[in-house]
């Protein structure tokens, strides 16, 4: 009996030999990669070539919320857009506005997004120190255990 089990360690022992189960162990354990975000915000884009070179241009102006806050660091941005269309004899006009203020922390850091409309409604999301929260335009700020992205897709 004892000798089966000694044979038994000897195989375990062994049998992680292969190249191939070391390679996947080396991929498994590695350090993780930088999140997208970050890695692309290491690539230089001289504002230069945004005039002359198209593929620069479309670059920088879909260029999403994480990666400028990587790249610009703590700054504030404000947008509003006015929609209007007609069905009959209805017309309807509506402006949205969107703020961001994003602190320090690139990526991970904290920020609050706020989405107001002429409609009298909007979204407000903060994100301090990890946690989310999240209210509509007049109700009380209510922590997000799971958040599900919707801090991402705000501050997106």
């Amino acid at each position: 009996m004892k000798v089966l089990g000694l044979g038994v360690l000897a195989l375990v022992a062994f049998g992680c030999a292969d190249p191939v189960d070391r390679a996947a162990k080396k991929r498994i354990f590695s350090p993780e990669d930088p999140p997208k975000a970050v890695a692309s915000a290491s690539q230089k884009l001289p504002p230069e070539d945004v005039a002359d070179k198209p593929e620069v241009a479309r670059r920088v102006l879909g260029m999403g919320a994480a990666e400028t806050t990587e790249r610009l660091g703590p700054h504030r941005y404000t947008a509003t857009s006015t929609f209007e269309w007609q069905a009959g004899d209805k017309h309807t006009k509506l402006s949205e506005t969107r703020t961001l203020e994003a602190g320090p922390g690139g990526v991970a850091g904290d920020f609050h997004a706020v989405l107001d409309n002429s409609h009298d409604q909007g979204l407000d999301v903060l994100r301090v120190g990890g946690q989310v929260f999240a209210r509509n335009r007049y109700g009380k700020y209510r922590q997000r255990l799971r958040d599900r992205g919707i801090a991402e897709r705000e501050r997106e």
